[in-house]
This record gives structure tokens, C-alpha cells and sequence, in this order.
């Protein structure tokens, strides 16, 4: 069996990294939120094209995505010449967060083909226990909110329940409202 995600602290720092030759199939521009022992919390990778990949270990391959061992300090990144770093801002990652997230959501459309790239996307998670049994945790977050509790708690409540981040729209919402109205 694999080992799981590792143990993670609040986020303390975050760093703009840029592999030099990078591949063109590869990212260029690497951002992660890192916690004291310089683990990457989440990351967003930018390619050559200009578009964006967002990923925590709330990401189902997370494991393909993650980095495998805590990021170096910033000196020894620059001792390379191959790469280059430095420390970013909260907001300065966040923003990065969120464009990413809204790449992956622009193309979304709803049952009947609308788009709906222009409403506010909320997050929920939702437990389930072993015995099929769901609840939910937490609605109204957003993306990064909803990806910190499941990180949270897929450290601390290993095969106890299973916990689901969702997505939702005011128009999305109010489609499985109506449709559970309807099977009621």
C-alpha cells in the first residue's frame, strides 16, 4: 500500500519558481504555498501556452502532481542556472489559484449546454461513512478552503469516512434543488 499524503502545517510561505529550458510539454513557471517544513499545500503550474494546472493533495492524482519531497530554499534553487526563484505574496498566489481554477471551469456548461462562466463557483464537502451514510461538512467555500479540509482531513480520519468537494453555481444549485423537489 502507498504511503499517504504527508503531514502538513498552516502555510507560511509562497515561491515563484521558472525552469529555464523547460520542455514545451512541461510547466515554466512553477508557484507553491509551502508550509514550515517547505512542503508544497497546493501549486499551480503554468505552461509555455500560457495555461494553467492547479493541484493539492485533495486532487485525486495528487500523486502525479504533488511534489515528492519539500521544496528546496531559494539559494540552492538559484545555485542552479536552470532555475530561478523567489518568495511571492499571499494574494499574489491566490490570484494564480483562482485563474486556474476559472481556466478549468470556463468550458463548463450546465445540462442544457449554457455556460455560466460569469457566476461565483462555491465549494462544498461532503462525508461518507463506511456505512454509505452522507453529510455534509461545509458548503459556501472557496476552492482553496474546500482543498485545506480535505487535505485536513485526509490526514487526520484515514478509512473512517470519505470525504467529496463539490462544485456549485447559484444556477447549478438551484437545478438540484428543483430536481430533488421534483423526486420528492
Amino acid at each position: 500500500m502507498l504511503p499517504g499524503p504527508p503531514e502538513l502545517g498552516p502555510p507560511v510561505s509562497w515561491v515563484h519558481g521558472v525552469w529555464v529550458s523547460a520542455p514545451e510539454d512541461e510547466p515554466v513557471d512553477w508557484f507553491d504555498e509551502l508550509d514550515a517544513l517547505r512542503w508544497s499545500i497546493r501549486c499551480v503550474r503554468r505552461f509555455r501556452d500560457g495555461s494553467l494546472r492547479a493541484c493539492s493533495y485533495a486532487c485525486s492524482d495528487w500523486r502525479d502532481q504533488m511534489p515528492e519531497s519539500p521544496i528546496p530554499f531559494l539559494e540552492e534553487i538559484n545555485s542552479n542556472p536552470e532555475f530561478r526563484a523567489k518568495e511571492i505574496t499571499k494574494e499574489e498566489f491566490e490570484t494564480l489559484w483562482e485563474e486556474a481554477h476559472k481556466q478549468r471551469m470556463g468550458s463548463a456548461q450546465d445540462s442544457q449546454g449554457r455556460h455560466h462562466v460569469d457566476e461565483v463557483t462555491w465549494w462544498m464537502v461532503v462525508h461518507e461513512d463506511t456505512h454509505g451514510n452522507r453529510g455534509l461538512t461545509k458548503s459556501g467555500l472557496t476552492e482553496s478552503e474546500a482543498d485545506a479540509i480535505l487535505a485536513r482531513f485526509a490526514v487526520n480520519k484515514p478509512h473512517k469516512q470519505e470525504y467529496y468537494k463539490f462544485s456549485y453555481t447559484p444556477s447549478t444549485r438551484e437545478q438540484v434543488i428543483l430536481r430533488e423537489r421534483i423526486l420528492e
